[in-house]
């Protein structure tokens, strides 16, 4: 499944050239079947390298590594454009494919292979790291953000699914969200896809666009994308009913 996600990476190694992501979420290793696998192509004065700078693979069986990747940006303001990788079928001994999130800084000499940052579903069938996307700097306090999908989340409602924002630091990305929302109805599959979108409304503010196609208008599977704006300080609204999908402005 080499090539099932694809994305550019950014400069990671800050020669002046960009990088490409590849993810190959059916790879497997010895003993772990569909582990996945993830790879950066460096670019070059004759194209990219035909042979990876850099590799990672899933940590066990089934986790599906690679089925979403994104360069996010410099997330931590150094010289070095920084990339995530998914891997939303990873299970824990407490978490039947709660999903995995990976987040890894870029560097001159060489990408290291242990992630700086990671994130888990907390939930069985989360499904988180299933969607990936750089989302700006959301809040101008000069870092890039990122956005990552959880399409079968369950919060008030049976995998509605979620999107949460983290915030870029000097450290790389925080710790906890700093916004998230969720799909509001059953089975909605919010956060399937979402994208930073740049400037819809050309009010200053980077706003996040995000699809549910699983969302019911009645008893019908219509589908629905979402907008939600961005706002001075906040980055985001909080997840409150008045974010209503773009169509409804």
């Amino acid at each position: 499944s080499f090539g099932s996600s694809v994305a550019a990476a950014g400069d990671v190694n800050d020669d002046g050239f960009d990088d490409v992501i590849v993810g190959a979420p059916g790879y497997d290793l010895p003993g772990l079947t569909n582990c996945g696998a993830a790879f950066i192509f460096l670019g070059s004065d004759s194209g990219l390298q035909t042979t990876p700078a850099w590799s990672f693979y899933g940590e066990s069986s089934e986790d599906r590594l690679g089925y979403a990747v994104a360069g996010v940006g410099n997330v931590n303001a150094d010289r070095f454009d920084d990339f995530m990788v998914g891997a939303p079928y990873h299970s824990s001994l407490e978490y039947a494919y709660q999903g995995a999130a990976y987040l890894f800084l870029g560097d001159e000499l060489s990408l290291s292979t242990t992630p700086h940052w990671a994130k888990y579903g907390g939930q069985e069938n989360a499904n988180l790291g299933t969607s990936l996307t750089p989302a700006g700097d959301l809040n101008q306090d000069g870092y890039p953000d990122a956005a990552i999908g959880a399409y079968q989340y369950t919060g008030d409602h049976s995998k509605e699914g979620r999107v949460y924002v983290y915030y870029g630091s000097q450290d790389g990305l925080l710790g906890s969200a700093s916004w998230w929302a969720d799909g509001e109805k059953a089975d909605a599959t919010f956060g399937w896809a979402i994208g930073g979108n740049g400037d819809l409304n050309r009010d200053g503010y980077l706003d996040l666009a995000v699809g549910a196609p699983g969302f019911r208008v009645g008893e019908v599977i219509t589908g629905r994308a979402f907008v939600f704006y961005g706002v001075p300080e906040a980055g985001i609204p909080p997840p409150l009913p008045h974010n209503l999908p773009f169509s409804s402005r």
